[in-house]
């Protein structure tokens, strides 16, 4: 129907929003008449264009191992990998937080990328650069073993990012 001089009208347009929008998405609105341009009185673009800004969605997991038995006295390593498995990337920055438990100390911890902070038992590794679809990375933690380990210690660690978790079942 033709629209009376002077009044609006609106339409809602609801959109499913894939991965491919982060981080925005820009979307033009063009509106076109059958009345000749040239009565067009303001003679201004007949588009808008609205830009949304669409939050990162990332499926960090971590995973924690070691190899080979640990000896008191001696130093022993775990491996700390994250993985982002997607939708988007995760711009970061990425914390990894383990509380290492009695029977060891930590004492050195180190990873590409990973700027690493250790007070106590307590062990802080932030990426501030964030991982890709599809990325690894991974950071290596050594500890001091005591007899306090014996026969056996239970360490986890865990990771978070300001991005929305996809699958927190797999965050440590």
């Amino acid at each position: 129907d033709p629209l009376p001089p002077g009044e609006t009208s609106s339409i809602d347009v609801t959109v499913l929003v894939g991965p491919d929008a982060f981080p925005s998405v820009s979307n033009t609105a063009t509106v076109s008449t059958e009345t000749p341009e040239s009565t067009d009185p303001d003679e201004l673009p007949d588009t808008a264009t609205d830009v949304v800004e669409v939050p990162p969605q990332a499926d960090l997991a971590i995973t924690k191992t070691h190899e080979g038995d640990f000896t008191v006295g001696e130093t022993g390593e775990f491996a700390i990998t994250v993985t982002n498995n997607g939708p988007t990337p995760d711009p970061g920055p990425i914390t990894v937080t383990d509380r290492v438990p009695v029977g060891i100390t930590p004492v050195r911890a180190v990873g590409p990328g990973w700027d690493c902070d250790i007070r106590g038992q307590q062990v802080t590794c932030v990426d501030a650069d964030g991982l890709a679809v599809d990325e690894t990375s991974e950071i290596t933690l050594t500890v001091d073993v005591f007899a306090e380990a014996v026969p056996s210690v239970r360490n986890s660690a865990s990771v978070s990012s300001p991005a929305e978790d996809t699958d927190p079942s797999n965050d440590s």
